[in-house]
């Protein structure tokens, strides 16, 4: 009988085990991450965290293209496939938001990751294929951040940068082949995400960019504005080819080691994300609505400042059920990678 209660406890600690690891990865959303330069001959690319995110948090980066399709996949047929591979990153301490690191491939199976400033963080990297000593093309490269499986990835963002010109090749107005263009074959390129074959799309401009005439070259960064912003100003400066310069200067440190992330004012943040909270008072349920926010939560406190509930909002349209709630005034506080608010809601 203790026998069997000592199995019993060591299952029960076991599992919840499993559970508390699973829950300590970060998930990404498109945007989270962003690539903002890369230097072809160095092998390095620089990409710039947008959100906060814990150990144990996976990420993977590749410079195998997508080929859009039905279904879309990674391209195969490709004799070049042998410097094309994928970099598994299982982060072993937490990164704040704002942190600017140094991917470089450093061919024969071998990558490092590190912060502007030195800091390595390469100590979890795991490279599948990438066999030549050189890896990176000097005559173009794609790279792609994303979690999940392969054959089914959440793609995070996505860059390419194609500085030949071949009849074989063709480039759309966004820097990207035009879906249906990219010949299964060479190995510098990529059509742009559209949604068939994983679980989401990448938006030039947006999530995801391509390097347009005169900045096709060997060295490509951003060079923009660096003053403190918050998140969306930051994001819409690193999509704006504006902001960016190119040449044999290679990638210098026009972006510090970190970023300074400011939340949204209030009224910007409800304007920018059509907030709606109603009906006001409210009886058994509140609505919740809003757009253009990731990562969004709810906190509920009452009067006395005690928190009542915190509850994840994975929907545009969210429904708070609030019958248990007492007759009273209540505090919603929203929060989301963008900012936070709180408002005041009666229950009747």
């Amino acid at each position: 009988m203790k026998n069997n209660y000592f199995k019993l406890l060591i299952i029960i600690f076991v599992t919840l085990f499993i559970k508390t690891a699973s829950f300590s990865q970060t998930t990404l959303s498109a945007g989270d991450m962003m690539i903002i330069g890369c230097d072809l001959n160095a092998n390095i690319f620089r990409v710039v965290l947008l959100k906060d995110i814990t150990s144990n948090t996976v990420i993977k980066f590749t410079d195998i293209g997508w080929l859009t399709g039905t279904p879309g996949a990674w391209e195969t047929n490709s004799s070049n496939l042998s410097g094309e591979g994928t970099i598994t990153w299982t982060t072993t301490t937490s990164l704040a938001s704002g942190t600017v690191l140094d991917l470089n491939f450093l061919g024969s199976g071998m990558a490092s990751l590190k912060t502007v400033e030195g800091s390595p963080q390469n100590q979890s990297i795991v490279v599948n294929q990438m066999s030549l000593a050189d890896v990176v093309s000097s005559n173009g490269e794609n790279l792609f951040v994303y979690q999940g499986n392969a054959s089914n990835p959440y793609f995070v963002t996505g860059f390419n940068n194609i500085v030949i010109n071949t009849v074989s090749i063709l480039i759309g107005l966004n820097g990207w082949t035009p879906d249906g263009s990219y010949i299964n074959g060479y190995a510098i390129t990529s059509n742009l995400p559209n949604g068939n074959g994983s679980q989401n799309a990448l938006t030039d401009g947006i999530n995801a960019l391509g390097m347009i005439d005169p900045c096709r070259q060997v060295q490509v960064q951003y060079t923009g504005p660096t003053t403190a912003t918050d998140i969306s100003t930051w994001k819409s400066r690193f999509m704006n080819r504006s902001n960016w310069s190119c040449g044999s200067s290679g990638v210098t440190n026009s972006v510090a080691n970190t970023i300074t992330i400011l939340p949204l004012a209030v009224s910007e943040f409800e304007t920018i994300s059509n907030l709606k909270l109603y009906p006001n008072p409210m009886a058994n349920s509140l609505n919740i609505d809003f757009q253009n926010l990731t990562n969004a939560s709810v906190t509920i406190y009452d009067v006395n400042g005690r928190l009542l509930r915190a509850n994840n909002l994975t929907e545009l349209s969210n429904t708070i059920p609030t019958s248990d709630f007492q007759k009273g005034i209540y505090f919603f506080k929203i929060q989301s990678n963008e900012g936070s608010v709180t408002k005041r809601i009666v229950k009747e």
